[in-house]
């Protein structure tokens, strides 16, 4: 299902969603603003490297060129969604590799958002939930992740979360130029297990002082190194998060207090969460939930409220 350069918001039922089945090369393209919303998606006979790719073909018309950021001061050759791209309410089965695949080009998207959805990963693969790598350049501007669990039912020694292809080139000065070159990241009160036991949570992050990340009020079960997410050097705010290992990936010390954020907090407190469960098990589409629980039982997480809000309801 290609929406190529239109900007669409792609709805169902808020009531009663839909379930959108992928065959074995099902997937979804754009290289427009897409707003994905009260939709669920079964991907579990997908083999395609993204549920959400974007275009192999990027039009000129959307370069950095056409759209002014070079005569501003960019200094790369790439290609920009401007338009927001998002999921929304959205529960998604069975994934075997990205969320999002930048398809190797030199992608930057200005807003992406994953709010309120329930990602249920199968990859043992080395794609990325969110994968940009494979170019030379390309970054997102502007993230937000809220309200979401993400968990994988394998160990993955392989895959990092979140990957771009070049740090130096992921600064936004060098594809939206001078006058708008600030970038924010915010992941707010999210669960993530298993999402990787072994690979960093973070590749090829820009280290620049442009970039304002926070984490906060998150759940990192059996998650490796969140601190080489956590590069700006600007602003970084970390309240609320806890973090444990189990299968092989423990905590590293930069995580749980050797390094801390502007206020003093350490990037995430060591505590495991004691989910009620079941948790690791595939996502059930038929129930709103899925079948799994991710509610934490641990007194640190559960006196912040930490991790996605719908497993204390």
């Amino acid at each position: 299902m290609n929406f190529d350069l239109n900007t669409v918001t792609f709805r169902g039922n808020k009531a009663d969603r839909p379930t959108v089945v992928l065959g074995e090369n099902g997937s979804l393209s754009t290289q427009g603003g897409l707003k994905i919303k009260f939709i669920n998606f079964d991907c579990s006979s997908s083999n395609k490297t993204g549920l959400l790719e974007l275009s192999k073909e990027p039009s000129a018309t959307i370069s950095t060129e056409a759209l002014g950021y070079k005569a501003d001061g960019a200094n790369l050759n790439g290609f920009v969604i401007n338009d927001p791209v998002m999921f929304q309410d959205c529960n998604i089965k069975g994934l075997k590799n990205s969320l999002l695949f930048g398809n190797k080009k030199n992608w930057s998207l200005r807003d992406f958002r994953i709010m309120n959805c329930i990602v249920q990963l199968n990859n043992s693969g080395s794609n990325p939930v969110i994968h940009l790598q494979g170019a030379s350049n390309g970054l997102i501007k502007d993230m937000t992740i809220k309200n979401s669990t993400f968990y994988n039912l394998v160990k993955n020694s392989s895959a990092y979360f979140i990957r771009y292809s070049n740090s130096s080139n992921a600064q936004p000065k060098k594809i939206f130029g001078n006058g708008d070159n600030s970038s924010t990241h915010i992941i707010s009160h999210c669960t993530f297990a298993k999402t990787f036991s072994n690979k960093d949570f973070a590749n090829n992050m820009p280290n620049t002082n442009t970039l304002k990340t926070t984490v906060e009020y998150c759940i990192l079960y059996d998650v490796f190194r969140l601190y080489q997410y956590i590069q700006s050097q600007a602003y970084m705010l970390t309240p609320g998060n806890t973090i444990f290992g189990v299968d092989g990936g423990n905590p590293n010390n930069n995580d749980i207090g050797g390094r801390k954020d502007k206020l003093g907090n350490p990037y995430a407190t060591l505590e495991d969460p004691e989910f009620e469960g079941p948790f690791l098990q595939e996502f059930d589409l038929s129930q709103p939930k899925g079948g799994v629980n991710f509610r934490p039982t641990a007194p640190i997480a559960t006196q912040n409220q930490s991790g996605d809000p719908r497993w204390y309801e």
